[in-house]
């Protein structure tokens, strides 16, 4: 049994002031700098689109409203450029564009939760994301805590924080600080609660926050459900089996609902050029292309230079050190890191985007570093159990 750290009266207040630290910390950051990118835009139509069903009607307002939420400055930007600016003056293409992002229900409808009760559609976005952030600081906080100093836990958040990219996601209006947020909490209950059916839960509501969480969820439950059938020998209807039925049907019941375009044209779209009217794409698969494609983000990957385009090199390397002489609680869920590095591959493979990589992979990252440490910290307790008995 692992040698949980148990916080006295002082480390408590000591862990709640912090606390509130780490809160502060992060929305100063969201609301003092957020990140305001092209895909801002059409999360508000998304929102707003439950609303109002005149496509000529939706881009105006969707438009006006960010507009008038932010600096003039940054509206400029927004509409900037050859595809920005179309999209800016053409309502027909730009709703065609909302396939892309009304596949992620969950996020969109908590936006429109917010803007129902008041909070203005691109601050709702904002606020989805900190809040997410700081479940998961806190989150990752009590983690550490369990098995280092509250004041090293509390220094080790910030930096874990920090180096993977998640202080970064509550500046962003997107679902990835969403996303990041149930998937940690059902990697925490899974390992420290033994809670798995939970787990599961978890990970299947996450398809509706992002839905090509598929690719890990899949892996997760493929893995769960091929031991248990060497544990019993033979084939028998559990738990697993039926969240996997209920995962691929979430997944294909987003996919019935939404109407998301195919993998080629997101792939297209992506990462060989902007297709301005999606639903008029007729371009058949070309495999020279994408070869070509996966050949810049290889180089992009290998040979990035001094600028490199992920984080990911640092947290495959603290994964490598999680994996070495690893303890008891790491070793029973080090396939985790392996499910991890099948996931981090498909991604290579279906969506090669280098740079966009780390705000898919954070709660990997986090969870990564948080094995390495449970090593670290009971390799030290073991040392210095040896030395006392010498």
């Amino acid at each position: 049994m692992e040698n949980i750290h148990q916080l006295n009266t002082r480390e408590w207040w000591f862990f709640i002031v912090s606390t509130i630290f780490l809160s502060i910390w992060i929305i100063a950051a969201a609301y003092s700098s957020p990140i305001y990118n092209w895909d801002l835009i059409p999360y508000v139509a998304s929102a707003l689109s439950y609303e109002i069903t005149d496509p000529t009607l939706l881009h105006k307002t969707t438009y006006d409203s960010i507009k008038a939420t932010v600096p003039e400055p940054i509206f400029a930007a927004l509409i900037s450029g050859a595809y920005p600016q179309h999209m800016f003056e053409n309502a027909k293409d730009f709703i065609s564009q909302l396939n892309f992002y009304e596949i992620k229900p969950l996020y969109i409808y908590l936006i429109y939760i917010l803007s129902s009760m008041g909070v203005p559609l691109v601050a709702a976005t904002l606020v989805i994301s900190s809040l997410s952030v700081i479940a998961a600081n806190i989150l990752i906080y009590h983690w550490l805590s369990r098995y280092l100093s509250v004041y090293i836990a509390f220094l080790v958040t910030i930096c874990v924080s920090v180096a993977s990219r998640l202080a970064d996601l509550s500046r962003a209006s997107t679902p990835d600080a969403l996303s990041a947020l149930v998937i940690l909490i059902a990697l925490y209950l899974l390992i420290e609660k033994k809670l798995f059916k939970t787990t599961l839960v978890l990970l299947i509501l996450s398809l509706f926050i992002r839905y090509n969480n598929i690719i890990f969820v899949g892996l997760f439950m493929l893995y769960y459900m091929y031991f248990d059938f060497l544990a019993k020998a033979k084939f028998k209807f559990s738990f697993v089996h039926a969240a996997f039925i209920v995962s691929i049907f979430s997944y294909f019941l987003i996919k019935m609902i939404y109407q998301p375009y195919g993998w080629w044209v997101l792939f297209h779209h992506g990462f060989v050029s902007y297709i301005y009217n999606p639903v008029g794409f007729d371009v058949p698969f070309s495999l020279a292309l994408y070869i070509e494609a996966l050949k810049t983000a290889a180089l992009s990957l290998f040979l990035g230079g001094v600028s490199l385009p992920s984080v990911i090199y640092g947290f495959i390397l603290i994964s490598i050190i999680a994996l070495h002489n690893s303890n008891s609680l790491v070793r029973r869920y080090n396939f985790l890191i392996y499910i991890i590095y099948l996931n981090f591959s498909a991604y290579f493979f279906l969506f090669p985007g280098i740079a966009q990589w780390d705000r898919f992979f954070t709660p990997f990252y986090v969870l990564v570093t948080i094995f390495a440490i449970i090593n670290y910290r009971n390799k030290g307790l073991t040392a210095t159990a040896s030395t006392s008995k010498a």
